[in-house]
This record gives C-alpha cells, structure tokens and sequence, in this order.
C-alpha cells in the first residue's frame, strides 16, 4: 500500500519546512518580517496574469519567504483517501492517470471533478519512459540480481513478492484466448473499447476482495479501435470474437476510507471514477441531467477502488504496470504523445502547467503565452520565483493554491526563470521562454 500521510501528519510537515524556511530567510534577507497577505476565501484562486518583463538584477537583495502558516486552515482538504475536498473550482486542472485529482470541464459549461487517484500526499510513481516499470522490466531486475532502482521504492525481497503477485496475474490471463473465452465463463461486457485500454469484460464470479490470480475485468482490444462490433450472447461473442486479444486486466475491489493495501509496494495507485456519462455522445464526464437527457447512463462515483494491471507480454507497458492507460494498446503511440493527451488543457488558450505528485513538470512556452498553474494534489501548493536560498517574491508568487486553484502568469522576454513552493522547498522547476 502507498503510505497516505493523514492531513494533520501533512500539515505539520509544512509547517516544519516553514520553520527551516524561515530561519533560511532570516539569514539571507534583513527584511524577514515582511509577510504576504493572501485571500483564501474563495477556493479557486482569481489572480490576475502576472507580467514578467525581465529577470531580477543580480544585484537586487532576495525578497523574504512569505508566512502562510495562518492561511493553511483555511485551505480546504479532503477527509480521508477515498474522498474529495469541498471545492467549486472554477477551472479544470490535473491530468488524467498522473494526477491525486482530476477536474473536468462537462456539457453545461459546468467544472466536475471526473477521478481520485492514488493516497493522498506525497505518491510513489513510476511513469516514466526512461524507468523500468513494466512487468516485464521489473521481472527482469529481480531476477538479474542487480540493485533494485531507488525509484521503485522498494526493496529486493518486496520487488520480489510484487513480481510473484503480478505472475499470479499473468498466469490467469493466459487463460483467455480471446474475448469468446470472456464470454464462454458468463462475463459480460462493461465498457466500448477505450483508447489505450480496451473493452472491459466483468467477472461477476470474481467477488469485490483482491486477489491478484482473479481480477474482477479482463480487458480485450483490436487493432481497430473503433466501436465495439459485438457482445455476449449464447456464451460466444456475436462479432469477430478472435479479433478481440487480451491485454489487461481490472482490479474493481470494495471502497474503503483507506488506500488499498494490495500488492506489494508502492506503486499501486488505486483510482476511484466521479460523473461516468455512458451510453451517450456528450463525453465521458457530465452531470446527471445532462446524461440522463442525452439518453447515456449515469454513475456520480463508482463506489470502489480500480486499478489496472497490463501484465500481457506482446503489450508490456512502458508507462508502468499499474498504468491507466497503456500506449502499446491501440492506437499505438509514444508514452511521452499519451502522456500530453492526457493532461487537461484549458479551453481559453492558457498552456497548463498541472502540479502533480509535488512536481511542477516541463514547462516550455513562447514569449506572451499564458501559463496557468493548477494545483492536481491534495495538498496546498506555491507558485513562486527563485529559490528557498533566493526568492523573488517581487517577481511572481501565487500565494496559497489548494486542490484545483489556479495561478495565471506570463513572460514577456525569452529565458529561464525559476520557481519553487514555498511549503515545500524541495519542489523546483524551471520555465523556458522561447
């Protein structure tokens, strides 16, 4: 299971960090009593873009770290893991199968959150292209005998004991030869086929506990990912049940408080669905009126922890085993290609800049674009130029960001500028003006 620190445990680690910061501050600034007023009455932050015209004379004395600890209660948070904060934002943020929170823009001009992922806090992810994350790759390092990656988190006996799981897992899906064998053991289908996923088939026989030998969906995917040419009837499927292989498979296990502890380590990040719209045209997030009118079947929350696990060999997963979506699954593509797809883009022309997993990403713009920040996490957040050691506050600072609060900022000439959270002072990153 992926630690969860509780908020309290989070707070006073903010709060620590504010503490080292401000000794920081005192030490680099003789004006460290100056501190920056914040209104944390709406949940969505209204700032206005800020202009950036050049960087900050070399010369010029670091600005003193603002004090946000009176303002941090007033930040809303969720109440445990499987729950969301009580927040109406008003723009999108996150990005989908990477990010603690996504919200969505639905029909209706309405912001909807669509999914929950992961433990709150801090996660263990392993997403990225150049890491070995699949199950292939991961089954390769166990059984090298060579040093297990810092970035699995995790130990040789642990890494073992999650490759054993996912074998389990293997092995069951080595059973199906392809979607006639889903519908021969009674399973039906629960889903189209998703893009770089596929049809969801449940197992009804599978119950609602984890067991990595029984998931409850087997997923199945063509070449063409197209509609869905069939369904089960008569234990066969009514289409060209062969053309339909096994890629996957679906955890679908009961909802607790509580992030599951199922398989070994931390990379399991579970995901709970919010305004599943199916059946209809308008998308995959809506409300309940706009679906039901469209004609489409609503869910407001699926009521249970999901978790994918691509452990066929022909479709190893280069995004991770535990991966939503995978882009070995078609349409095939780059994982960096799904990875952009899947960040939420604002619909007024902004570039957005999620903030996920406590990590502000690659953030490359040309000169005038508007760069909106938007915080994906469960915790609070600062968009903030320079460093713990040398912040600008005079430059640009976004004050305290909760859950989906938004930070609008833009560069008028070309370079680099650097920013940093102010709670959290390891969280750096770096703009690029071209």
């Amino acid at each position: 299971m992926a630690y969860a620190p509780s908020v309290d445990t989070v707070l006073r680690r903010v709060l620590i960090s504010l503490t080292v910061l401000a000794v920081l501050a005192s030490a680099c600034s003789d004006d460290s009593d100056q501190t920056t007023e914040v209104d944390t009455t709406s949940t969505t932050t209204a700032a206005p873009v800020a202009d950036v015209d050049t960087e900050p004379e070399p010369e010029d004395e670091p600005a003193a770290l603002p004090n946000y600890l009176d303002d941090l209660g007033d930040i809303p948070v969720a109440d445990n893991d499987a729950s969301l904060p009580d927040i109406d934002p008003d723009n999108t943020a996150g990005v989908y199968g990477f990010s603690r929170y996504v919200y969505q823009r639905a029909p209706g001009d309405a912001i909807l959150p669509s999914l929950i992922e992961g433990p709150q806090g801090l996660q263990t992810r392993c997403q990225n292209v150049d890491q070995d994350c699949s199950y292939l790759e991961m089954k390769a390092i166990y059984e090298s005998g060579e040093p297990v990656p810092d970035y699995l988190g995790m130990d040789r006996e642990t890494l073992g004991t999650l490759v054993g799981q996912l074998g389990e897992t293997e092995a069951y899906l080595a059973t199906f030869e392809n979607i006639d064998d889903a519908c021969a053991r009674g399973m039906f289908r629960a889903s189209g086929q998703a893009a770089n996923m596929g049809v969801h088939m449940y197992d009804n026989s599978a119950g609602s506990s984890f067991d990595p030998g029984h998931p409850q969906m087997v997923l199945f995917a063509q070449e063409d990912a197209g509609n869905v040419d069939g369904n089960c009837s008569g234990g066969e499927w009514s289409g060209d049940g062969e053309a339909y292989l096994p890629v996957g498979v679906v955890f679908n296990i009961r909802q607790t408080d509580e992030h599951p502890d199922a398989f070994a380590g931390d990379l399991d990040n579970w995901h709970i669905h919010f305004n599943l719209c199916q059946g209809a045209d308008i998308g995959a997030v809506a409300s309940q009126e706009d679906c039901t009118a469209a004609g489409g079947q609503w869910t407001g929350e699926t009521r249970s922890w999901m978790m994918h696990a691509y452990v066929a060999p022909d479709y190893d997963s280069q995004g991770g085993v535990f991966a939503m979506f995978n882009p070995s699954i078609w349409p095939v593509m780059d994982q960096a290609d799904l990875e952009e797809n899947l960040v939420v883009q604002p619909d007024d022309g902004a570039v957005a800049a999620p903030i996920a997993n406590f990590d502000f990403g690659d953030i490359q713009v040309a000169a005038g674009d508007t760069i909106r920040f938007n915080n994906s996490d469960s915790v609070p957040h600062t968009v903030t130029a320079g460093s713990s050691f040398d912040p600008r506050t005079d430059d640009f600072d976004s004050g305290l960001l909760g859950t989906a609060d938004t930070f609008d900022i833009s560069f008028d000439e070309a370079g680099s500028y650097d920013l940093f959270c102010v709670l959290h002072p390891e969280m750096t990153g770096t703009i690029t003006v071209n």
